[in-house]
């Protein structure tokens, strides 16, 4: 077996059909067809089987798969490792990153990565936390940014590098009549505005399944207060955009701040507790095993250096 029989085996497990690998490997579906049949043959039982139009795995399709995924991540590991020796700078990324912050690391990252390792293909992959933390285990993506509360799913697996805490705002559209009322906060950079002030704003709201949804709805709950739900969106750009157009507040990552640029302007910032700022933690995960590139080193630290600033 070699490298291009594992890539194989995983496609058809993915795509649950001959055909579709077939197409997605460049390769003819006879010949694929034939690939398994030899595969099953040599290894003395069945991989796949036919239910309906789909080919799903048996048991020990299963586990072929998954060792399968164990040799690739190896292979990718040693070359990694050969490439970093031999000092070239060329490669690959595959990077998860949760729904909503893309725009922050398409602008807070990203320019400072290209800069470094201008040769580096970063494909990012969106999805939420729990999503993302599974690719990593199975060794799909090098690493992922995840919500720092949900790091403990396969925590055996996976190691984390934490993130500085960002301080979760208040977002509201600039020369609204909330802004006269914004006291100073010696515990925020952020000015403060009291919680009887704007509970009952129409609110614009992250998608449910988002970890700052659940930040923001334990906030509401503690105070016994139901939010005047306007919006639900699961993309923080369009949140924001919500709130410049006026149609509500927003509680939000105090790291979209830092990158005010353009219309962000039109976009004012509070502290929502006066003693304690509300904090969202977040880290980098990636699988113990896993020899991490220079290049991946690299983008590791610039999250860093990002968060501090």
């Amino acid at each position: 077996m070699n490298v291009r029989d594992f890539e194989y085996i995983i496609e058809i497990a993915n795509q649950r059909s001959i055909s579709k690998a077939a197409a997605s490997l460049f390769v003819s579906q006879p010949a694929l067809s034939k690939y398994v049949q030899r595969m099953e043959e040599s290894l003395g039982v069945r991989l796949f089987q036919r239910v309906g139009k789909q080919f799903i795995p048996t048991y020990a399709g299963e586990r072929c798969v998954e060792k399968a995924r164990q040799i690739l991540s190896l292979h990718e590991q040693m070359v990694n490792e050969m490439r970093d020796i031999s000092m070239s700078r060329a490669g690959k990324i595959a990077l998860g990153v949760p729904m909503g912050r893309t725009d922050f690391f398409m602008s807070g990252i990203m320019p400072r990565f290209r800069t470094q390792y201008p040769q580096v293909v970063v494909d990012i992959y969106e999805g939420n936390t729990r999503r993302l933390l599974r690719q990593v285990h199975s060794g799909e993506l090098a690493m992922a940014l995840c919500n720092y509360n949900d790091v403990d799913l396969f925590s055996d697996e996976l190691r984390y590098v934490d993130l500085s805490p960002e301080e979760m705002v208040l977002a509201v559209p600039a020369g609204h009549a909330l802004e006269r009322l914004a006291v100073p906060n010696l515990n925020s950079r952020f000015p403060y505005l009291d919680f009887e002030l704007w509970k009952n704003e129409p609110f614009i709201m992250p998608s449910p399944v988002q970890h700052t949804r659940t930040l923001i709805d334990t906030f509401f709950h503690r105070r016994g207060v139901v939010p005047n739900i306007a919006l639900n969106i699961g993309n923080l750009s369009q949140i924001f955009n919500a709130v410049r157009h006026g149609l509500g507040v927003s509680i939000t990552p105090s790291i979209a701040e830092a990158r005010r640029e353009g219309e962000q302007f039109r976009l004012n910032y509070y502290s929502i507790d006066a003693e304690a700022p509300y904090k969202f933690r977040s880290a980098i995960a990636m699988r113990r095993d896993r020899y991490l590139s220079v290049p991946e080193q690299a983008l590791i630290r610039i999250f860093q250096d990002s968060q501090n600033e």
